[in-house]
């Protein structure tokens, strides 16, 4: 398969997924020889025209576009509008945590979340809809509202600012936690592989390992980009611990809105410790 040549579009935030993007691109072609490039973007802040001029590009040149946390306004709209614009280049277009109109791009095989993320859902349609499918509604949904959430305008014509988790924060835990086992009774064929291939992708991305990022771009490619792709061998997630120690200065989000399980400082003043659940910090 050196022969194929696959390019995939990472929508980001943050610096944690840089690092780990790049070991997945050079260790899957040293295994797999699929001549992948990975192309990243971080959207943090507004993109000027020339970084914008060029993610476009990319996003034209893929075969599969993941968008990933993000909530900046400006950007939303260009990248709804160019995935929209290549909508028939793409195999597949990911999105985890995203504005509603970036969420609504969502198209994995027959899993297409602009349907899902209808106002209300008719009581019929509610009826006759199976688990997978209800799960990956409410997720759609909730990743939404969770954005929303998180997001407030000043008045002042500014970009929304970041304010803190959802009430039903919880919630989303709960369902994140019931992934396992629940995808254990979803079939991988039929009705339901998108919606299980989406689930798979999600419990990979809440866990960002080096491996696990490996593992989500390479499910992403042999279910959905054309080829032969049958010898790859995709591993199982592998799972972060729950507790972590951090020492600041820290993640913002985590000090104002997360309960520290432990702290102290040194003797000598000099650094502060804190002993804080990961899931906290997202």
């Amino acid at each position: 398969m050196s022969d194929v040549t696959v390019k995939i579009t990472v929508f980001y935030v943050g610096t944690s997924l840089l690092a780990p993007l790049g070991r997945a691109e050079s260790d899957i072609n040293a295994q797999h020889g699929l001549g992948l490039q990975v192309a990243t973007c971080n959207c943090g802040a507004p993109l000027t025209e020339a970084e914008w001029n060029s993610a476009e590009s990319d996003v034209g040149d893929s075969d599969l576009v993941f968008v990933i946390h993000v909530t900046e306004g400006e950007n939303a709209v260009r990248i709804a509008a160019a995935l929209d614009r290549y909508r028939n280049r793409h195999s597949a277009v990911i999105a985890f945590n995203c504005m509603p109109e970036l969420m609504r791009r969502l198209r994995m095989g027959k899993l297409d979340f602009g349907k899902l993320m209808k106002p209300r859902a008719s009581r019929d349609q509610a009826a006759s809809e199976t688990s997978g499918q209800s799960i990956a509604r409410k997720l759609a949904t909730w990743m939404a509202d969770f954005v929303k959430g998180r997001t407030t305008a000043d008045g002042s014509g500014e970009a929304p600012k970041r304010v803190g988790p959802p009430a039903n924060a919880d919630q989303y835990v709960k369902l994140i936690g019931r992934l396992p086992s629940i995808l254990k009774f979803v079939p991988s064929a039929g009705k339901l592989r998108d919606t299980k291939n989406y689930l798979l992708l999600f419990g990979y991305f809440l866990q960002p390992t080096p491996n696990n990022i490996r593992s989500m771009l390479l499910c992403a490619i042999t279910q959905y980009v054309p080829g032969d792709h049958h010898s790859i061998k995709i591993e199982s997630a592998e799972a972060m611990p729950v507790i972590g120690l951090f020492i600041t200065p820290m993640r913002q989000n985590c000090l104002k809105h997360s309960k520290p399980i432990r702290s102290g400082t040194s003797e000598s003043g000099g650094a502060h410790l804190i002993v804080m659940r990961l899931s906290d910090c997202y």
